[in-house]
């Protein structure tokens, strides 16, 4: 979709909104928005600027179709009758759009910041441009220069490409079960390495080795390729990677006992293995 200067609703005034958080948006007969979309709201109180707000929820008033209005009509056995939104002077539809970003221009460059401006009622709404949806999310331009990771699904089509310092920082991809988190991670692995970026998974569950693979890395399985040295380990996490002595608080002390002796002997001298958990511990 792309996004033009067509409004797809208006700037509703209640008890609760606008605030500098939120705002209602009454549609447009015929406009339809997804969840997530982003649209954006012009403000000129003070100085011209745009709010761009994420639709995060939806309302249909329909009294027609009321509790009382439906069981009146099966009582006595009518069907509904009314005009179509479009016709309708008591139809419509009530997005909430949380407001994430204001767009504004300082010194001749454009800028963003977190809202500052009130939204003002009865204005106009627009779905978001490219360019804005780009400055909101601090995406980069263009695919040789970032992490390209597929298009925007709602409001106007965006290529989403992710500045190869989002990478280089912190990076969390959250979903439930079956959401395509895996997915997400493959995708981001394969634009890592067209940058020629290094990568190591950790991967206790096995999702990435074919990946790794693929890709012309190598997998390393724990026990096989390398060892773990104990002595690098809390007596906690050594405990931890025990499954069979988690349920006894007997066995929990004697593991503890011969890993602080251990730790006491050896951990100035040298690492120590599990095998040496034996011997001058516990023969």
């Amino acid at each position: 979709m792309i996004a033009d200067e067509t409004p797809i609703g208006t700037v509703a005034s209640d008890t609760e909104t606008p605030t500098f958080e939120a705002v209602r948006v009454k549609l447009k007969a015929g406009s339809d928005v997804r969840p997530n979309t982003l649209v954006r709201i012009p403000v000129s109180r003070s100085s011209p600027a745009t709010l761009i707000g994420r639709i995060r929820t939806a309302h249909e008033h329909n009294p027609n179709e009321a509790t009382g209005a439906i069981h009146l009509r099966d009582t006595l056995e009518m069907k509904a009758s009314y005009p179509k939104e479009e016709e309708s002077t008591t139809i419509f539809r009530v997005v909430e759009a949380e407001l994430v970003e204001e767009l504004y221009e300082e010194d001749g460059r454009k800028k963003t910041r977190s809202p500052q401006t009130l939204p003002q009622s009865g204005a106009d709404v627009f779905l978001a441009t490219e360019g804005e949806i780009i400055a909101t999310l601090g995406l980069a331009t263009d695919p040789g220069k970032g992490l390209y990771i597929g298009d925007t699904v709602s409001g106007t089509t965006t290529k989403v490409i992710l500045k190869r310092e989002a990478i280089q920082r912190h990076f969390f991809i959250g979903g439930t079960t079956g959401s395509g988190k895996s997915y997400a991670m493959g995708v981001v692995a394969e634009e890592l390495r067209k940058h020629d970026l290094p990568i190591i998974f950790i991967d206790t569950q096995d999702e990435y080795a074919a990946l790794v693979k693929k890709l012309g890395g190598t997998v390393k399985v724990p026990g096989e390729d390398f060892n773990i040295r104990i002595s690098s380990l809390t007596e906690r996490e050594l405990i931890n990677l025990i499954p069979a002595v988690k349920e006894s608080d007997l066995q929990q002390n004697i593991i503890a006992a011969a890993f602080n002796k251990l730790m006491e002997e050896f951990c100035t001298f040298r690492d120590f293995l599990i095998s040496d958990l034996r011997g001058p511990c516990f023969p």
